[in-house]
């Protein structure tokens, strides 16, 4: 046991079984949206200052976890973290939960904020291969021996860059492949966080607070899809 100050520290995963490839590539992107995008009813600045008022940072990223004894055998999916004062769990978790599950795809402004993200991330991605080409080659010619080494190459590798350049390219070219992008990222938002026996969750926290974690967990995850 280890004293945590009155901070609770919250990670979940749901793994996803049979990803179809192309909505592995949109992962990361799917990602970024839901921090960027915000909801119907709370711009994602609104978001960001409610997010600092509460807590000390939420996150959610794709994870890939290949097992040490079997080189076929992974676990794939998406990662949602944060942490917070004890007293501010409840919202936090609702503030997560929210972002991910009602992060506005439909608005007006999606379509111009998603070429954006586009945009940042493919230029990004061209200074690190300009800076460590030779990282992305050996997990290049790595992504050959494995399924897991190949996921972590669509993931981010140079499948990844190029797949967002491809989708760059597209959705500034063709309002209709634009929208078809959308959709899939819609779609990837309707299972991203569920009531799942995939969904594993682990809370942090001191002694005294963990009855309470506890209960609000139990409560918030009785209210997943």
């Amino acid at each position: 046991e280890a004293p945590t100050n009155g901070l609770t520290y919250f990670q979940a995963v749901n793994a996803f079984q049979d990803l179809p490839d192309d909505l592995r590539l949109l992962m990361p992107l799917f990602n970024d949206c839901v921090m960027r995008l915000g909801t119907a009813n709370r711009s994602m600045e609104q978001w960001e200052d409610l997010i600092k008022l509460k807590t000390g940072g939420i996150s959610t990223s794709s994870f890939l976890v290949s097992s040490p004894t079997q080189l076929d055998q992974f676990k794939e999916g998406l990662q949602f973290s944060g942490f917070a004062l004890d007293n501010n769990i409840p919202e936090m978790l609702d503030m997560l939960s929210t972002l991910v599950r009602e992060t506005d795809f439909s608005s007006p402004a999606a379509p111009a904020m998603i070429q954006e993200l586009l945009r940042s991330t493919t230029n990004g991605a061209l200074d690190s291969v300009a800076a460590t080409g030779h990282r992305f080659a050996v997990n290049a010619a790595a992504a050959s021996l494995s399924r897991s080494l190949w996921i972590q190459e669509q993931q981010s590798g140079l499948d990844q860059l190029q797949a967002t350049a491809n989708l760059l390219r597209d959705a500034e070219t063709s309002p209709e492949r634009l929208q078809e992008l959308i959709e899939k990222l819609r779609l990837i938002q309707s299972f991203a966080i569920s009531r799942s026996s995939n969904l594993r969750v682990r809370m942090v926290c001191e002694q005294e607070s963990a009855a309470r974690n506890e209960s609000i967990l139990q409560k918030w995850l009785s209210g997943l899809p």
